[in-house]
């Protein structure tokens, strides 16, 4: 869990730079093109639960 740049969540998911620009673009959220955005997966969602649950 964080807060990832653009070129670090690409090279995560191998998706080119260009294609996330053309999705930031397309569904009008310039807001995020020079920001950190903040992704999450089930697994990580779950990994940070049992986590939580172990520090307690």
């Amino acid at each position: 869990m964080g807060k990832h740049t653009k070129s670090e969540l690409c090279k995560r998911y191998s998706i080119a730079p260009r294609a996330v620009n053309v999705w930031l673009k397309k569904y009008n959220r310039n807001d995020l093109m020079n920001t950190k955005v903040k992704v999450e997966t089930k697994d990580e969602i779950s990994r940070i639960k049992a986590l939580q649950k172990e520090i307690k």
